[in-house]
């Protein structure tokens, strides 16, 4: 599992990732019908996790540029302070998945003895455009942590660049979620490359992506 937040690859997979969403069914009481079952659209999305931001790069350690912890916590709090949405993208791992977000809530703390590593919580919110909001600019970035693109997003999907080029870890589900929004969509980026096997790509192949 690899996980992309704005411009930024977090460094390790944390151990556990919580995706909540309420919703559903709920129940009401009515006067002459007593208890009843009403169906209520499903809420926001809320993604929770913990990890550590390592001074050195440990073996569990994946992202391919690795900063100072320090930049990391700051990056997040500029991020959070900003109230501006980001594509939260989770590659690999049971369940991909890609979604605009904001920060709700980031923790960070010390423990004794570790020598410079910070650890830290993270509470996302999934953030749904509206009225004149869906036309603001996304950023994206590619795995390495370069942006590749900022333009207006359309229907929740990140811009996507006209070609992009695959780094060490990618698979065509997780490009595919990052830049056009469903890892279900890999088909048409293995379509428009010529690609007959999707489990075949390389470091350092260029992949036109579809518009």
């Amino acid at each position: 599992m690899r996980i992309y937040l704005g411009e930024m690859e977090l460094p390790a997979a944390p151990e556990r990732l919580e995706v909540e969403r309420q919703g559903g069914w709920e129940s009401a009481v009515l006067a002459e019908a007593g208890e009843i079952l009403q169906y209520k659209p499903p809420g926001l999305r809320a993604v929770r996790f913990e990890g550590i931001f390592p001074m050195r790069r440990y073996g569990f350690v994946t992202a391919e540029t690795l900063f100072q912890p320090a930049e990391y916590a700051a990056r997040l709090e500029e991020a959070a302070a900003a109230k501006e949405p980001m594509r939260l993208v989770v590659s690999g791992g049971g369940a991909p998945f890609s979604m605009l977000a904001v920060i709700e809530r980031f923790t960070r703390w010390e423990q004794a003895g570790e020598d410079g590593d910070l650890y830290y919580s993270l509470v996302l919110r999934e953030y749904r455009e509206y009225g004149q909001k869906a036309a603001a600019a996304v950023k994206v970035s590619s795995p390495d942590g370069k942006a590749v693109s900022s333009a207006p997003a359309r229907s929740g999907s990140p811009s996507v660049p006209q070609e992009y080029v695959v780094q060490k870890g990618d698979s065509l589900w997780a490009i595919a979620a990052r830049f056009l929004g469903s890892g279900s969509r890999y088909g048409e980026i293995a379509a428009l490359n010529g690609i007959s096997n999707a489990n075949l790509i390389y470091p350092g192949q260029k992949l036109r992506i579809p518009a």
